[in-house]
């Protein structure tokens, strides 16, 4: 019997060969897909092979073309498989490369160990929605700080960092 890493890691082969049914058939009934935001599709929870494909896999083919899911390692415990790795495709405007890193992925895993991280990072929406709490500095200085839903909501943060 396969284990869940292996499962997990034939479903990456069988999308990586264009093959999503194969894909799609390591899905549990009740699959949980969480996308962090700031990734190249908005960030999201999709429960059940249907959402996967609508809210994931259907919207890769908007921004990009050669879309490429790599994993570089899978991490697992009990019956959770966590796939760290990177997204690679060409911008469908411009035909530029472009690649993303999960390592929110990686930081949110180790957060949820009770370790303190310090993490400077621009994607000013990712990184809070990973913290307990935030600071906001501005040419070396602390301009605020405090919870990160307060922060988000502030109207400095949403001019200056979230284009709102």
């Amino acid at each position: 019997m396969a284990t869940n890493t292996e499962i997990i890691k034939d479903a990456y082969a069988s999308f990586a060969a264009g093959d999503v049914p194969g894909a799609l058939s390591a899905f549990a009934d009740d699959i949980l897909w969480v996308e962090p935001d700031g990734y190249p599709i908005i960030g999201g929870t999709y429960v059940g092979p249907q959402a996967v494909v609508e809210g994931v896999f259907m919207r890769l083919a908007e921004i990009g073309d050669e879309f490429a899911v790599v994993p570089e390692q899978f991490v697992a415990e009990g019956d959770t498989v966590v796939a760290l790795g990177h997204l690679a495709w060409k911008h469908k405007d411009t035909g530029a490369p472009a690649v993303v890193k999960t390592v929110f992925e990686q930081v949110r895993l180790i957060n949820q160990q009770d370790v303190t991280i310090v993490m400077v990072e621009q994607n000013v929406r990712s990184a809070f929605n990973l913290s307990t709490r935030g600071i906001v500095l501005d040419r070396g200085q602390v301009t605020l700080e405090g919870k990160p839903e307060d922060l988000l909501d502030d109207p400095h943060v949403k001019s200056l960092y979230l284009g709102e």
